[in-house]
């Protein structure tokens, strides 16, 4: 009995630490620096307001204002976009690609963050200073959805389907790509058969059905393939920490 809970809890262990990870995205470089950037500035932009909102006119600091909540925003929202689609894909042990690549301005995905962010904003603002609770938990609950789906589906369109706000709700988008992640690992070796990354590639699949699937016998037989073709490749420490991790699960 004791044996078998721990096997259920190891098999819980990686997804419970690709959530970890996810949600901790904000305390780590580069997407740190642009936190801390837009608070910063956020700050200086509403001081700013308050200061000059009887000398200055407001379409002159709307002007201003406005590129720059663009800027800080659609550069949040790029950050937490690429992280949660390396995530979702299964890659939690890779290094994200173009991280720092977060202009907003070069980006039409940036856009659409911003004109469905204006959705609650609007309806807060609507509501004066005092929104109702309800109106408060309506949008906690509703916005979410829409919101993750733009995320991963990069479509406006698909942010409001039923059948894609369903899906998201079972699994908040943690393993959406994992299957298609899959089957182009799978593919590898035939559709690059000269290449030197085979090894590599295989190694990634059996590491992807070890830690996302569960699929443990499966990802042991990938590893079996890998030893008796690339000997060399089994003898690395990635190599031999995914065994182990297996045999401990």
């Amino acid at each position: 009995m004791h044996a078998c809970r721990q096997k259920r809890s190891g098999a819980r262990r990686p997804y419970t630490q690709r959530m970890i990870s996810l949600l901790l995205w904000p305390f780590r470089p580069p997407a740190a620096w642009i936190l801390g950037l837009f608070i910063l500035l956020g700050w200086l932009l509403l001081a700013a307001v308050d200061l000059f909102d009887d000398m200055v006119p407001m379409a002159l600091i709307i002007g201003f204002e406005l590129p720059l909540w663009y800027l800080l925003l659609g550069s949040l929202c790029l950050a937490a976009q690429m992280r949660l689609l390396h995530h979702a894909r299964g890659l939690t042990r890779e290094p994200m690609a173009d991280e720092t690549n977060l202009n907003p301005f070069g980006n039409g995905l940036a856009f659409r963050f911003f004109v469905l962010l204006a959705i609650p904003l609007g309806v807060l603002q609507w509501q004066a200073a005092a929104p109702s609770p309800a109106i408060i938990a309506l949008l906690a609950i509703v916005f979410p959805l829409p919101w993750l789906s733009l995320m991963l589906e990069a479509s406006a369109r698909e942010a409001f389907r039923p059948a894609t706000l369903w899906r998201l709700s079972k699994g908040f988008g943690i393993d959406w790509d994992g299957a298609l992640v899959e089957k182009l690992l799978a593919d590898f070796p035939d559709a690059y058969p000269e290449s030197h990354l085979i090894a590599n590639a295989r190694f990634r699949l059996a590491r992807l059905l070890h830690e996302n699937g569960h699929r443990h016998d499966e990802a042991i037989a990938v590893l079996r393939e890998i030893k008796a073709a690339h000997p060399r490749f089994a003898a690395t420490d990635q190599f031999r920490s995914l065994v182990l991790s297996i045999r401990d699960r």
